[in-house]
């Protein structure tokens, strides 16, 4: 039987941890979670997941992997970037880059200008062409 690598293992947990507390925030069946918006945890843990060229290999593997799956399982649309834009906490939006970020303004401005009132003066929004 081979011998267990403590330090590897130790790393592993620790780079798992952040996925815990991800799921811990954005799944949270005790809270309300609507008002979190996915983007930040989205980039958050992308960062997480790039190779380090400190790490082993065994490390370098995981995270490679775990980008992997996150971007084939992460599927954010436009507007869980729309929902960022519009929390007064990331409005900013930091974590874009800056065409992606002026992409998520012209989407939000696209979607305020679909806003139309009927002529007794409700608000309606057509998402349609989004």
């Amino acid at each position: 039987m081979a011998a267990v690598d403590k330090a590897l293992l130790e790393a592993i947990v620790a780079f798992l941890e952040v996925f815990k507390v991800a799921s811990l925030e954005l799944e949270a069946t005790a809270k309300p979670t609507l008002h979190l918006p996915p983007l930040p945890w989205f980039c958050k843990l992308q960062q997480h997941c790039k190779p380090d060229s400190s790490s082993d290999d065994e490390m370098q593997t995981l995270q490679r992997k775990a980008s992997e799956l996150l971007d084939s399982k992460f599927c954010l649309q436009p507007l869980h970037h729309v929902a960022t834009a519009l929390n007064p906490r990331m409005k900013s939006m930091k974590m874009l880059a800056d065409s992606v970020r002026d992409s998520v303004y012209g989407t939000l401005r696209s979607m305020i200008s679909n806003i139309a009132t009927t002529p007794d003066g409700k608000c309606y929004c057509s998402m349609h062409s989004l």
